[in-house]
């Protein structure tokens, strides 16, 4: 500020917005006397010092790399070990920080086979990754989800959950049994399995298909809790969680048999609105799925929506952790289904997670 002449203010402001477009990385994650990195000027001096391909992680990269959590990183340009902030030992780490971890849905490049899949999400540093059932890891498809799982880990990334499609009420009636999704989670190495609170909205449904879907629930909730597994609707139109009152009857009828509810922003609900469903979620939240898209359902890029995720994120960091010690942001529906956006999505959501745990 001295060099520029700006007041705190501005200068705040502008390195907020740096932060945003990925062009600069705060490093403490404190609230004041915070220290910027300016990650191309590091790789410039970094060159010809590089540490083998898996150590060599920059400055900026070694504060917000998510691939093994917990973990130090090595500092390339100044040789020394940088404590992880999501790391349960730094002592600079905020008390929920650890429980936000950025992952991918693996349906938003349904054209891809798996390993391309996990060389992308490691590629943008991402932590781990919700493999779909309907393309990637098909229902009791047993050799190929024990491949996929070990192919996940083997990245140095975790199994974040299995979205089955299994749609509760319904699906077993349509032949497909929810022991068979069940199986192929254990054999996937997955903690969660993402299901579908019916096939049509509450305004369509009477108290009868409530009960059927809600006694489907708590039987496949009770049949998973019995491998270590927990169970989650996903919080969707045309289903049982289409709007916060349905989905807080549906949650307070089958949370004590263990349901779980994942959340995303409903397209066409205003942002207060969306967080009043999210903070409603709170007791029963899993992850999130994480997008921006306009009312009009047309996809953007997430640095478009950052405020309004800031919000969300913050808003599930507040929330009990409900599996495990961790909750997962998983991108999904990147711009034009580009994977070239999913790196910038990703950076996106790492500055935003970090930003909400300081």
């Amino acid at each position: 500020m001295e060099k520029t002449g700006l007041p705190p203010m501005t200068a705040n402001k502008a390195l907020s917005h740096l932060c945003l477009l990925g062009i600069v990385t705060e490093l403490t994650g404190h609230k004041r006397n915070r220290v910027y990195s300016y990650p191309a000027y590091i790789s410039i001096l970094n060159e010809g010092a590089e540490l083998p391909d898996k150590e060599r992680v920059s400055t900026c990269q070694a504060w917000l790399l998510p691939a093994v959590w917990g973990r130090p990183r090595t500092c390339a340009f100044t040789r020394s070990r940088v404590p992880n902030p999501l790391c349960k030992g730094d002592t600079r780490a905020m008390n929920a920080s650890h429980r936000i971890l950025p992952g991918l849905v693996s349906i938003t490049f349904r054209r891809l086979p798996p390993r391309e899949i996990v060389a992308l999400a490691a590629q943008s540093q991402l932590a781990g990754i919700e493999w779909g059932g309907d393309v990637h890891v098909p229902h009791g498809d047993l050799p190929l989800a024990h491949e996929v799982g070990a192919m996940t880990r083997d990245a140095g990334l975790s199994v974040a959950a299995y979205g089955s499609y299994y749609k509760v009420g319904e699906s077993e009636s349509d032949g497909l049994s929810f022991a068979q999704v069940l199986e192929t989670a254990i054999a996937l190495g997955s903690p969660l399995i993402r299901v579908w609170a019916g096939d049509r909205g509450s305004a369509e449904v009477d108290p009868a298909y409530r009960r059927r879907v809600t006694e489907d629930a708590c039987r496949i909730a009770g049949a998973a809790s019995g491998s270590g597994i927990a169970v989650a609707f996903e919080y969707h139109g045309g289903s049982l969680t289409d709007t916060a009152d349905s989905a807080a009857a549906l949650m307070a009828a089958t949370a004590p048999a263990g349901m779980l509810c994942c959340w995303q922003p409903p397209v066409g609900w205003t942002h207060a609105e969306r967080l009043a469903s999210l903070n409603g979620l709170a007791p029963f939240l899993a992850n999130l799925h994480v997008f921006h898209w306009l009312d009009t359902w047309e996809r953007r890029p997430l640095a478009e929506g950052a405020g309004m995720w800031e919000d969300y994120l913050r808003a599930a960091i507040a929330a009990p952790v409900t599996t495990g010690s961790a909750r997962w942001a998983l991108l999904e529906f990147v711009c034009d289904d580009d994977p070239a956006s999913l790196a910038v999505d990703a950076g996106v959501l790492m500055r935003l997670s970090a930003r909400v745990a300081s």
